[in-house]
């Protein structure tokens, strides 16, 4: 309620909703959301990929 309230955004973890209540409650300012870019959620997205393939691996028989 508190953040909806003031306007300030509830999403993210819990850690960055204290971040921006913290913020606002010193500085009276409310910080935007940083959204990633396309170029950052491509990078994450193949390094999970990758993540993944490394543990399917051929079984010896």
């Amino acid at each position: 309620m508190f953040c909806r309230k003031r306007g300030i955004s509830t999403s993210g973890s819990k850690v960055e909703i204290s971040n921006r209540i913290e913020i606002f409650i010193q500085t009276g300012e409310i910080k935007a959301v940083r959204t990633p870019s396309l170029q950052e959620t491509r990078a994450n997205n193949s390094l999970a990929i990758n993540h993944i393939l490394t543990f399917i691996q051929p079984i010896p028989l």
